[in-house]
């Protein structure tokens, strides 16, 4: 039996394809029609071509995981820090993502991306080229 493979390395069964038709509607008579008419150019042997058999599966999962052993280990390493670190009774601040506000004009927008990529910038000028603008 062959298996296809879902976009993140797993395989896919036919509970995700019941799922996803729930979901999206997929089981209507329109998107069927669509489906048949974009496949009807494409012979089976042709699919199969881009089936995954469960040994390919795991000689694919086995390869990426060979590949990106360096990132597994640093991943694992910082999930027993925090895990030791819980234990112990700190509690790790979580990293907030600064939320940027937006700029009410051209010449706020020039500020603030100088602001976070120049230490270098004269803002005088860079305001009086903005009131030249103004009048």
């Amino acid at each position: 039996r062959r298996t296809a493979v879902a976009a993140n390395g797993g395989a896919a069964s036919d509970d995700d394809d019941a799922e996803h038709d729930a979901a999206t509607g997929a089981g209507d008579d329109q998107y069927a029609g669509l489906v048949e008419e974009a496949l009807s150019d494409v012979d089976s042997e042709e699919i199969r071509a881009y089936l995954l058999t469960p040994a390919e599966v795991r000689l694919r999962s086995q390869l990426w995981h060979t590949l990106n052993k360096e990132y597994l280990e640093e991943q694992k390493g910082k999930h027993d820090a925090d895990e030791q670190a819980r234990r112990q009774g700190k509690i790790p601040r979580k990293k907030h993502k600064r939320r940027r506000t937006q700029a009410a004009t051209a010449a706020e927008a020039t500020h603030d991306a100088l602001t976070r990529t120049s230490a270098k910038v004269d803002y005088k000028v860079l305001q009086s080229l903005f009131d030249d603008d103004a009048t």
